[in-house]
């Protein structure tokens, strides 16, 4: 008998393309994750950085699991 964790944590989507970039938005295409740890994806949080942290929006996923900005 091997003992297992209970659960496989959930992976990150892997970025495939950052583009349109300008002062005011992007345009950001990523692919699902390979392991969800037993939850699909509710929802996606996209954050900007500058000297301070601020939270941009949250969005809901598409039908391909692909929100658009």
């Amino acid at each position: 008998v091997i003992m297992k964790a209970p659960f496989v944590p959930p992976g990150q989507p892997h970025i495939e393309d950052i583009c349109s970039i300008s002062r005011n938005g992007m345009t950001i295409t990523w692919s699902a994750r390979e392991t969800d740890g037993g939850s699909e994806v509710t929802n996606y949080i996209i954050e900007k950085k500058d000297e301070k942290w601020n939270q941009m929006v949250q969005m809901q996923p598409t039908e391909d699991n692909r929100p658009i900005l």
